[in-house]
């Protein structure tokens, strides 16, 4: 039978019966419809999740602690990295501006005004962290610490104020509330940060 005649075989069937055709064409539709939908709902979900976490990895915009537990190892490392830098540009632009000559011996005037342009100083700077970067700073710090051996982290964090109950890890002097008095210490925050995201193990391979 050629393709004409079986057209015609077809036409024929769906005449006879055109209540039913109907319904079928329209469950068809309705199923197919439902189905690309989900599809590609899903697919547009995943890659928003995806264009998310890279967002926070990235450092375009600051990360909340949930945000952060959905990061890879890597991804957490990129981000610690990025933010480690910018603390130590602080701290280089700190030094730089609060350096003075030593005054000589004895020159009361001089060494109070050395004394109140390092303390001006240190709370431009300090402010200047505490709005750019201290909240993110401080949640992936937190993640970073939850992620290690709290034996691996207690060999970078120099200064620990205590240990977390739960896990054992160091705190260290960031979870303070410093205030003015940060700029001197963020050059060691840097350091602190880029060690421990060093330490990161490596991710799992996926499957």
């Amino acid at each position: 039978m050629d393709i004409v005649e079986r057209l015609r075989e077809e036409g024929r069937v769906i005449w006879g019966a055109p209540f039913s055709f109907i319904v079928f064409l329209a469950v068809g539709l309705t199923a197919g419809y439902g189905g690309s939908t989900w599809y590609y709902s899903k697919q547009m979900a995943d890659d928003a999740s995806e264009i998310a976490r890279y967002r926070v990895a990235l450092g375009i915009q600051p990360a909340s602690p949930s945000a952060l537990t959905v990061l890879t190892n890597r991804e957490l490392s990129v981000k610690a990295l990025n933010l480690a830098g910018q603390a130590r540009a602080l701290c280089l632009s700190f030094e730089k501006k609060a350096d003075s000559p030593a005054p000589p011996k004895g020159d009361k005037k001089k060494e109070k005004e050395n004394r109140d342009k390092y303390n001006a100083v240190a709370k431009e700077l300090s402010q200047e962290f505490d709005r750019s970067i201290k909240a993110d700073f401080i949640n992936v710090n937190n993640e970073l610490l939850r992620r290690l051996d709290p034996k691996v982290a207690g060999s970078v964090v120099r200064f620990p104020i205590f240990y977390d109950a739960t896990t054992g890890a160091p705190v260290g002097m960031l979870n303070l509330a410093l205030g003015e008095f940060e700029a001197p210490f963020l050059c060691g925050y840097a350091d602190e940060m880029e060690q421990m995201a060093k330490l990161l193990p490596a991710d799992p391979d996926k499957p």
